[in-house]
């Protein structure tokens, strides 16, 4: 396996939260663990990168904590619906959160 050259950047975040809205109470929160590769985990990353609403609901969610179908772990949780997530590396894993946060906003503000 290729190293991820992005990973240092993602590991950084651990246990960084930002408001992003303080008005509306939105703050996201990144915890990410650097774990030994495995079958249900081979890019040797745990990760959980939320945007949590003003009473900690979970708007918006990227992570890989449990297995949501056979052999899904990385998933998108996006309210109540929860899709597979392809990961492919951590500065992806970046992009598409913020990409999907924006969505979020977006769709919240019509």
């Amino acid at each position: 396996m290729q190293r991820d050259g992005s990973l240092d950047s993602l590991l950084g975040l651990n246990n960084i939260a930002y408001v992003l809205d303080a008005a509306d109470g939105l703050v996201v929160r990144f915890d990410v663990t650097r774990v030994p590769p495995s079958e249900t985990n081979p890019h040797g990353v745990e990760y959980q990168l939320n945007l949590f609403g003003p009473v900690g609901e979970r708007f918006v969610g990227f992570d890989n904590s449990r297995q949501v179908r056979a052999g899904t772990f990385d998933h998108i949780q996006r309210l109540r619906s929860v899709r597979a997530y392809a990961y492919r590396d951590a500065a992806t894993l970046l992009e598409d959160f913020w990409d999907e946060i924006d969505a979020w906003l977006r769709a919240r503000a019509r």
